[in-house]
């Protein structure tokens, strides 16, 4: 009975955060094809932007994203509701601390970090300006996973999916309208971002507040959580570390408008990621939730069940890709993206979808995988995920000196 109840709320869950992401991923897609159908030089110089904020953010939380998600969690499946309120305002401590420090010194270094690792001036303008979506990323970080440890998914679609996605489209298009489009690229992003923190903020002391009002803080042992939370940083970037190295390395050894390419097809096949994220939200929550109880049985069939589900509608997703790619990628990006050609065996392929087909293999193998991941969180196992990650991203770098000046983005790819 608590299999089919607990299979039942990851699949209600999986539904409202699938269509709430499908929704988010075309808002996404237009508001990323009004910026690249500026240019793929502005487009690639934003993306590194992106790349860098969302590396600093990574670093900045100190995996306390998913390690407060675990922990609240498992004191929540103990009713140790003390511990559950010291957890949430060790973590809002860490990350205000750490968000005002990072701020700082990325608007401080960003004409040197433009000039000397990317080489052109003009990234200095998009780092400053995305340097104050630091603060307003992190804190609405963990209000929504706290709001997803106490299994509130629709918040999270509401906010962070709907929301926010739809008022970067908006915002972006209002800027544009007044003539502002490189300024209004990276202010449309940083407002939707402010209107996701206070709306994250305004549902947590709805939701949540009322539930721990009058309960005392005990906080859970700070060196226990930060020596767990810290190799977490790898969960949360295993592949988009990969993909931040690889968008370093072909604007380094190569060009902005490499960069812009080659950015948009990894849009595409991010895409393979909505069914393992839907399907995975409350597993975390639920399966730790059985692990605090020692619930071996149930806890086993659930992962089983999710990972035979990822395998299977990530099969079909990978498939639909292959059909059309060029078609795709001509009519929703330009035909800027598809006009460099490859010839092999007679044959001429657009290098964008031979990177196309190269990135969907290696994703449909990663998101079967990634249940593991969760698995190895929840058993206070996460070294293991440290020194995976650490092995795979020496590995790219390595790759990537060796392959992009041989064969250019494919190589990266």
């Amino acid at each position: 009975m608590e299999y089919e109840d607990s299979l039942r709320k990851v699949v209600k869950g999986a539904g409202v955060i699938l269509i709430g992401t499908v929704i988010a991923k075309i808002l996404t897609f237009v508001y990323n094809i009004l910026i690249a159908r500026i240019g793929a030089e502005i487009y690639g110089l934003f993306s590194i932007s992106l790349a860098i904020l969302n590396l600093i953010v990574t670093l900045a939380i100190v995996g306390l994203d998913t390690g407060i998600v675990r922990y609240i969690s498992h004191y929540n499946g103990r009713r140790e509701m003390s511990k559950v309120k010291g957890t949430i305002n060790l973590a809002l401590n860490i990350v205000i601390i750490n968000s005002i420090i990072f701020l700082i010194l990325l608007f401080i270094l960003a004409d040197k970090i433009s000039i000397y690792l990317f080489h052109d001036q003009n990234l200095a303008f998009f780092l400053k300006m995305i340097a104050f979506a630091i603060p307003t990323t992190l804190i609405s970080v963990i209000f929504l996973r706290v709001l997803r440890s106490y299994l509130y998914t629709k918040y999270e679609a509401y906010i962070k999916l709907i929301f926010e996605s739809l008022s970067k489209v908006l915002f972006l298009a209002i800027f544009f309208a007044l003539g502002l489009k490189i300024f209004g690229i990276v202010m449309a992003y940083n407002l939707a971002l402010l209107g996701t923190l206070i709306l994250s903020w305004y549902f947590y002391k709805k939701k949540i507040s009322p539930i721990l009002k009058k309960v005392k803080i005990t906080y859970p042992p700070k060196k226990e959580l930060i020596n767990y939370s810290l190799p977490l940083i790898f969960n949360e970037i295993a592949i988009p570390l990969i993909l931040w190295i690889d968008t370093f390395m072909i604007s380094y050894f190569l060009d902005s408008t490499s960069t812009g390419i080659y950015n948009v097809i990894v849009l595409i096949v991010l895409l393979m990621g909505l069914i393992p994220y839907s399907l995975m939200y409350l597993v975390l929550p639920i399966l730790t939730e059985f692990h605090s109880q020692n619930k071996k049985d149930i806890f086993s069939l659930l992962y089983k069940t999710c990972t035979k589900w990822i395998f299977a509608l990530n099969l079909v997703v990978f498939f639909l890709f292959l059909l059309i790619p060029k078609e795709f990628l001509s009519l929703f990006f330009g035909i800027e993206y598809v006009k460099d050609v490859l010839t092999i065996f007679n044959i001429s392929i657009p290098i964008s979808v031979l990177i196309l087909g190269i990135l969907l293999i290696g994703f449909l193998i990663f998101y079967t995988l990634s249940c593991s991941k969760d698995v190895l969180v929840i058993f206070k196992k996460t070294k293991y995920i440290a020194f995976n990650t650490i092995i795979v991203a020496v590995l790219n770098i390595f790759l990537n000196l060796y392959l992009i000046p041989l064969l250019g983005i494919i190589g990266a790819a």
